[in-house]
């Protein structure tokens, strides 16, 4: 059995690689056998699982205008994986989405479209894993061929995502998402009089953002926990993406221990 995975990882996004590894560990336990293709935007820049039955390949499209040539080869890449595939794992993490700045919706679909219309041409079967779908009301219409299909099954990990597929009446299995299959074996901590809390922030997700991350921090120092914070993200190009520097402000004001890398 040979199971292609697509998934938002690389460019170091911590998050979706841990989705990533928990994924793979839960179908590797359910299908022993199994060999596995991930489809990644970035393979180099990332903490990606190496195993012997994991080959990675780039998404097509990619940076198309700066490497047109490179694409063909991305295209006949993703399309043989795609084809030679016994079943398609799509997600989890947030997907679709149209309220992020600096990225086009238009564009993000357009590209999520041939890949499901790919797959729908050779008749395999697609799960949707937990996937967090985030888009305005004027553009839930444009969602539907990605999720209409025979062999289509489509599980979400929030309720406003699957209230975007029942507006459309495109049924969804609402679970949890894949980081919670995350099981491990903790080590016996020495006794400490302040409990840790980690906390991962992400810059744009948050109305008067910054506002509320003092607020969260001053409240959970005010009742003697001890924080850490969880940079999510180390993207190197898109900044805005770079929790490293979305946080650094707070580290000074509030004396509070960072993480420097992943």
């Amino acid at each position: 059995m040979h199971i292609t995975l697509l998934t938002a990882t690389g460019a170091y996004n911590l998050g979706d690689e841990l989705i990533l590894l928990q994924e793979y560990e839960y179908l590797k336990d359910r299908y022993r056998d199994a060999s596995f293709t991930v489809v990644t935007y970035d393979r180099a820049s990332s903490l990606l699982p190496i195993r012997e039955d994991i080959r990675y390949i780039s998404y097509f499209p990619s940076s198309l205008r700066k490497k047109p040539f490179l694409n063909i080869l991305f295209f006949c890449r993703n399309l043989f994986a795609l084809a030679t595939s016994d079943l398609i794992v799509i997600g989890g993490g947030g997907l679709i989405y149209d309220n992020e700045p600096g990225q086009s919706f238009s564009k993000l679909l357009t590209e999520w479209k041939i890949r499901v219309y790919i797959v729908k041409l050779f008749a395999i079967p697609v799960w949707y894993w937990s996937l967090g779908i985030h888009v305005r009301a004027e553009n839930h219409e444009r969602l539907r061929p990605l999720f209409t299909g025979k062999y289509i099954h489509v599980s979400v990990r929030d309720r406003a995502s699957k209230d975007i597929l029942d507006s459309l009446d495109i049924p969804s299995l609402l679970v949890s998402d894949p980081v919670f299959l995350y099981d491990p074996e903790m080590p016996k901590l020495l006794p400490k009089k302040r409990p840790k809390i980690g906390l991962s922030f992400r810059a744009g997700y948050l109305k008067d953002e910054m506002y509320m991350i003092e607020h969260i921090i001053t409240f959970l120092q005010t009742n003697e926990y001890e924080l850490i914070l969880l940079n999510h993200s180390f993207h190197q190009s898109d900044l805005l993406a770079n929790d490293s520097i979305f946080l650094r402000s707070l580290t000074t004001k509030y004396n509070i221990t960072v993480t420097n890398n992943i």
